[in-house]
């Protein structure tokens, strides 16, 4: 777990953004905060003084260190990411169930702007990064299947840095079967008589049944268990 911290009770996990109104998506924790609002319910002196003490989005947009996050990053995110930290702050206040010591009610602006900080780098990190694959599974589908190796990798970059002959043909520059160029690998190397490529298994096997067993009886295993399935009769 990624813990992002400020000073004394003020702490964020990543996980408590993502389970706090809204997670990475504030309009719709801002909703269920304005929400919680106009209910009408009583609220303790103690609380409304606190939520007055909340500074506002623009106000911390304005301090030096908030000014410098907008000039890396999105203003969109920074502001969002500004909203989530307020969000979450008044959710603690309006949760409560017992009056919180008057330090620990809003932490001052240098922890708030640690937290959007954080939260802003959380917004900004690539979904895909470099993991190590300590599974066991070295063909894990959910780390990305087949490493790939250096030779491919480069060739990769020096081919598709700019235009290649994918469809088309450069005796004649018409287009042509994309195909054709890998069945014919495929074939030399199987020995079969006609090859094709898709992009998973999936895909595979229902070519495969509407091949072979097309409208016939086929026994295949998910999930550790064998079921009698009828292929489609497309």
């Amino acid at each position: 777990m990624q813990t992002i911290s400020g000073v004394g009770e003020h702490k964020l996990s990543e996980e408590m953004y993502a389970e706090s109104p809204g997670g990475l998506s504030q309009n719709s924790g801002r909703r269920k905060m304005t929400k919680a609002l106009k209910i009408g319910v009583t609220m303790p002196a103690w609380k409304k003084d606190a939520l007055r003490q909340i500074p506002a989005t623009e106000e911390l947009l304005q301090i030096k260190e908030t000014v410098d996050f907008l000039k890396i990053f999105p203003r969109p995110i920074v502001t969002e990411s500004t909203r989530a930290v307020l969000d979450m702050l008044r959710h603690k206040i309006i949760s409560s169930g017992k009056p919180i010591a008057s330090p620990d009610i809003v932490p001052p602006k240098d922890v708030l702007i640690s937290q959007i900080s954080k939260i802003i780098h959380l917004r900004m990190r690539p979904e895909f990064r470099k993991v190590i694959n300590a599974t066991g599974v070295v063909l894990h589908t959910g780390l990305g299947r087949a490493v790939l190796a250096p030779q491919v990798l480069e060739s990769f970059s020096r081919h598709l840095k700019g235009y290649t002959l994918l469809a088309a043909d450069s005796k004649t520059g018409k287009r042509k079967d994309r195909d054709k160029i890998i069945e014919g690998l495929l074939c030399e190397i199987t020995g079969a008589e006609a090859a094709t490529v898709v992009n998973n298994n999936a895909a595979a096997t229902i070519l495969i049944l509407n091949t072979i067993a097309r409208g016939k009886e086929v026994i295949c295993s998910r999930y550790r268990k064998l079921w009698k399935r009828a292929a489609p009769a497309w």
